[in-house]
């Protein structure tokens, strides 16, 4: 068990969560990197960062997992009958005793005998909820307007962060369509040069029309 000194934030431990929230890390590395350094700071036993599964409100996709002091593989779940189906609409849950006997339905409680829940969600920048930052412990975790604070910031920065990626990975699919319909376009020779002059698009209809390919 996670001594509960750690519990209560002291002033290097409030800097350094400070610190973790605002590394210059992106994607998937920065929610590694937030999930260990509360795991390890705040001293509970589990943390997770989760994103809710497209044209699925009702499901959560975790996109960095932090278990008895390691990292774990991600996972799926359904938030119904969950703390998480609390958190997500409002500005943070938090339960400091009892949260297994409150949601028995919850295999992740049960599994792991966790006692206490915080969660807050994560907003994009159109306010909607995308997703939580939630911590686990084994037993009870008593609530501090410090801690409060720090999980704020530390979910305003995942929230971004979160809605960056999203964006990032819309851009590229985006970009891989476009791409795929003008290499699939008959007639129509379309060609794309760098600033160096270097080719970087030269589609079948190119090939046919001059004769040679972009290779």
């Amino acid at each position: 068990m996670i001594p509960h000194e750690k519990l209560t934030p002291s002033p290097d431990i409030i800097w350094e969560l400070v610190d973790a929230a605002t590394q210059q890390l992106c994607g998937d590395d920065y929610f590694s990197h937030i999930v260990r350094r509360l795991g390890e700071l705040v001293g509970v036993s589990h943390v997770i960062v989760a994103e809710r599964v497209p044209n699925d409100p009702l499901r959560l996709r975790t996109l960095a997992v932090w278990s008895q002091t390691a990292a774990v593989s991600n996972f799926e779940y359904s938030i119904q009958g969950t703390p998480s189906e609390q958190v997500l609409g409002r500005e943070l849950c938090w339960y400091t005793d009892g949260v297994d006997t409150l949601f028995p339905q919850d295999v992740f409680l049960s599994r792991h005998a966790l006692k206490s829940y915080v969660g807050i969600p994560l907003i994009s920048s159109q306010r909607e909820h995308i997703g939580l930052l939630a911590l686990f412990h084994t037993s009870p975790l008593p609530e501090r307007p410090d801690l409060r604070t720090l999980l704020q910031i530390c979910a305003a920065r995942t929230g971004l962060e979160l809605e960056r990626t999203r964006i990032e990975q819309q851009l590229r699919t985006s970009e891989a369509r476009l791409y795929a319909s003008i290499e699939s376009t008959p007639h129509v020779a379309v060609q794309w040069y760098d600033s160096e002059g270097k080719i970087r698009l030269w589609n079948k209809a190119s090939e046919d029309f001059y004769g040679y390919s972009s290779a």
